[in-house]
């Protein structure tokens, strides 16, 4: 159990939510160079002029700019990147946790006590309520263009879901160059067309035939 869960929280971070834009390719403006006159030298401040990026200074003299990931800004009395303070509330769909945003798969809602808050994804990735986290979009989903039509999303039943998941947590690193779905359509022998979480019928019939314990 305690392997399974080590395995699950790699997989996590190997697939699902990079940090920082910059990470996934997105080219940012270079940050410039500003005056450090007036600012703790101590401590690092936001830029001028965009409360995404931040600064660092050594000796009166400047080091290096940040950007915060996403669409977070700088908080020099707390000294990290938290949300827009500017940015308005939404409505919650419960008190706490992270929902997606109705009509655009690449946001979703942070609610903390009721009080909601818009996050984006880092560019080309969506929201996945089932994961609580940003993902690649290579599950299945199909966004309609117009927003008060609600996506559609393959359904799996919950034994279905267990046995995937145990099946990724034996195989983990086998072929990490590929998206779990894709090292199961090997696993399973399937078409390489083949949309594995599409076809939920295909994790009960022949993730159950396969011999277990997995070798």
């Amino acid at each position: 159990m305690f392997r399974i869960t080590i395995i699950a929280v790699f997989l996590t971070f190997a697939y699902c939510w990079p940090i920082d834009e910059e990470m996934e390719g997105t080219t940012r403006p270079p940050i410039q160079p500003v005056s450090c006159k007036g600012h703790d030298p101590d401590k690092m401040f936001r830029d001028p002029l965009n409360p995404h990026i931040f600064h660092q200074c050594s000796r009166g003299k400047w080091i290096a700019g940040f950007w915060c990931p996403g669409n977070l800004v700088f908080d020099e009395k707390e000294q990290t990147c938290d949300r827009d303070p500017d940015v308005p509330v939404v409505k919650c769909p419960k008190p706490d946790g992270l929902f997606e945003m109705p009509g655009n798969p690449h946001k979703f809602i942070d609610c903390q006590g009721g009080i909601g808050y818009v996050i984006t994804c880092p560019e080309d990735l969506v929201f996945s309520e089932l994961n609580q986290t940003c993902v690649y979009n290579d599950h299945g989903l199909t966004w309609p263009t117009d927003p008060t039509i609600a996506p559609t999303k393959p359904t799996a039943s919950p034994t279905a879901v267990l046995l995937l998941v145990l099946l990724l947590a034996r195989h983990l690193g086998q072929r990490l160059d590929l998206p779990p779905h894709q090292q199961l359509v090997q696993r399973l022998d399937l078409p390489p067309d083949q949309q594995l979480v599409q076809r939920p019928d295909l994790l009960s019939d022949q993730l159950l035939a396969l011999q277990w314990p997995l070798q």
